[in-house]
């Protein structure tokens, strides 16, 4: 699998994927079933979102991925459902989670499944991609901006 992200790497790529199918052992890189493809970068593109819906509405299957500025920690969430920019609330979602990283190994990867299914993922065009009622992960301020918190994950 040609490598898609300046974030993670393909071992990640194929943890995220067992998480996904929610194996208790983690694929390796060369039976990751997954070919991931990138739909926005946002170190490249006009990243704000305005950018972000025009590219992920009506996407479903969706991984976020983003490098916390100066650590070595990766943050992101899977959203199995289609995001709908004119839904503007939370979405019901059983299979969604949020993630926790670190740069150069698995061994301390955190997940998170959703446990408020009703707060799963939320949706509004003046935001980016959001996970969990109390905003668990969102990006917001033309995602300059963004915060992680415990809530419905």
């Amino acid at each position: 699998m040609p490598i898609f992200s300046e974030i993670i790497n393909e071992e990640h790529a194929a943890e995220i994927a067992s998480w996904i199918d929610e194996k208790l052992v983690t694929y390796s890189v060369e039976n990751n079933p997954y070919n991931i493809k990138l739909l926005i970068r946002g170190n490249k593109n006009d990243f704000t979102p305005e950018s972000f819906w025009n590219v992920c509405d009506k996407q479903a299957n969706t991984v976020l991925i983003m490098k916390v500025e100066n650590t070595d920690e990766i943050l992101g969430g899977y959203n199995p459902i289609e995001r709908d920019k004119t839904f503007k609330y939370w979405r019901n979602c059983n299979n969604s989670f949020i993630f926790s990283l670190k740069n150069n190994t698995i061994q301390s990867s955190i997940l998170s499944r959703v446990k408020d299914t009703d707060y799963a993922i939320y949706c509004d065009p003046s935001y980016g991609p959001c996970f969990g009622g109390g905003f668990d992960i969102c990006v917001v301020n033309n995602f300059v901006q963004c915060w992680c918190r415990h809530s419905s994950y």
